[in-house]
């Protein structure tokens, strides 16, 4: 289903969970705008390093990213320019020093388009299970209300890659939450379970 990979690890094509969490379990996110600010630093080296963004999620300790590659451009490369990024803007806007985030991100690449399916959901079920609300399209940062459009104007995601790849997903009845929730758990789904 999914496999876990070194930072040495890529392909052209290949689609990765990408995560990672604040140093000691720390808010890595105080305000709207060092949501904004994240979002848009994603947008900008995804483009620049040729990545496709399919579904995300921050949280105020954590991030998700799934994405995928598009070129030889290994995902080390974008992940450092945009943690080294917003850490400079968070330790500035904040006067702190040190580590932001707590080590290295983690990396695991999908085994199948099902699985992914199930993933997005999970990741969208994030802000739920934490209590920060009730339904998944209450939630501002994260990319379900892209989900729910049809147009793609300003969007972060690649919506004609998830339609290629058949990655559209509906949380809005029970079940198919509660299959979500069945079909992936988080010792399943990371390395190191952090939300």
């Amino acid at each position: 289903m999914m496999g876990t990979s070194t930072y040495k690890d890529s392909a052209k094509g290949e689609i990765y969970h990408i995560y990672n969490r604040g140093n000691h379990k720390k808010n890595i996110f105080l305000d709207n705008d060092d949501f904004s600010f994240y979002l848009l630093r994603l947008k900008t080296y995804s483009k620049e390093n040729n990545f496709s963004i399919i579904a995300y999620c921050l949280m105020p300790n954590h991030i998700h990213l799934l994405l995928k590659q598009n070129s030889t451009q290994c995902p080390q490369k974008l992940m450092a320019s945009l943690h080294t990024s917003y850490s400079k803007f968070f330790n500035k806007k904040y006067s702190q020093v040190g580590h932001l985030f707590q080590g290295r991100y983690k990396q695991k690449t999908l085994g199948s388009n099902e699985y992914a399916s199930y993933l997005i959901g999970y990741i969208h079920l994030n802000p739920i299970k934490a209590n920060l609300c009730s339904e998944p399209q209450a939630y501002t940062w994260s990319s379900y209300k892209e989900y729910l459009e049809t147009t793609t104007n300003n969007s972060m995601c690649d919506h004609q890659l998830i339609q290629e790849l058949g990655l559209f997903f509906d949380l809005s009845s029970s079940s198919v939450v509660i299959s979500v929730l069945n079909k992936i758990s988080p010792k399943e789904a990371f390395d190191d379970p952090q939300d």
